[in-house]
């Protein structure tokens, strides 16, 4: 599944592009994958990539995909580690365990950030051995919707009065402890001016 919002150049760090143009920088296209050993669980080509709406034909990353390095530790566990997220650090005992605690502990990780009130982390491309990991699908939409809500400079009142709902029911919307219905996290951000895309794709 893959979810896209179009949203301002300023919405991450003000080093990744300052001409102002707006462009799509919650997905990502795949293109020729690195060379060099697979690692621990093969990578499937592509890397996560800032570029325009995708076009036809083309493969779309998850929104919030970061490159997760998976390890065998001394323990005999999987360790999980993402250079673009330090918060991230797991394990499992085996690969699947593995794998869906980096998922999981992915959307615990971003969450951290928005409760400190930090920007969100910009993806690096992986490097060889990494996997690209993405939060939960739902996760990502209140993530790409917090980023939005950020970006557009406003107060939860303004937000609320936007949307004809409570202030205390906004906060819930941008609290990641929170769960929020798929149709109300659309609402929220074409409130925003923005569109909240989401897809299935084959594994």
């Amino acid at each position: 599944m893959h979810i896209e919002l179009v949203v301002p150049d300023h919405l991450w760090r003000p080093s990744t592009r300052r001409d102002g143009a707006p462009k799509v920088i919650l997905t990502g296209t795949s293109s020729a994958g690195a060379s060099g050993n697979p690692g621990l669980f093969p990578q499937p080509e592509g890397a996560f990539a800032h570029h325009p709406p995708h076009q036809e034909g083309q493969k779309m990353q998850p929104a919030f995909a970061y490159p997760v390095a998976f390890a065998r530790g001394p323990s005999g566990k999987i360790e999980v580690s993402a250079r673009d997220v330090p918060p991230l650090i797991t394990s499992g005992d085996s690969e699947a365990a593995a794998i869906a605690q980096a998922i999981d502990g992915l959307g615990a990780a971003l969450a951290t950030y928005v409760f400190d009130g930090a920007d969100f982390p910009v993806p690096s491309a992986p490097l060889p051995g990494e996997r690209l990991v993405a939060p939960p699908p739902l996760a990502a939409a209140k993530f790409a919707v917090i980023a939005a809500w950020r970006a557009a400079d406003i107060s939860k009142t303004e937000l609320a009065a936007r949307l004809g709902l409570a202030e205390g029911e906004v906060r819930r919307i941008l609290d990641p402890r929170h769960s929020t219905k798929l149709d109300r996290l659309a609402a929220v951000a074409e409130a925003l001016g923005k569109r909240l895309v989401v897809g299935i794709e084959e594994l």
